[in-house]
């Protein structure tokens, strides 16, 4: 997580915001050190409350990804 001092606040960022849809589900996932928050789409409106099991089944192959994997590294990973 990043996060920059203003003067009388910090704002922070998560750490990377992900398309799950190559790994089987519509869905994106923020990282952040609290863990994943779901959305329905990239523009992070709609918090996913209850992921269901294709959703985590999806974050798992995300997270436990070979390291090398070029088909999905810059195309559904954005650094924020």
């Amino acid at each position: 997580m990043t996060c920059i001092n203003y003067g009388n606040a910090i704002v922070c960022m998560s750490d990377a915001f992900v398309d799950l849809k190559p790994y089987g589900a519509h869905v994106w996932v923020e990282m952040h050190y609290l863990g994943p928050t779901f959305y329905r789409s990239k523009n992070a409106i709609k918090v996913i409350e209850t992921p269901s099991k294709k959703t985590w089944d999806a974050y798992r192959r995300w997270v436990n990804r070979p390291q090398n994997d070029q088909n999905h590294k810059s195309a559904n990973h954005q650094h924020l």
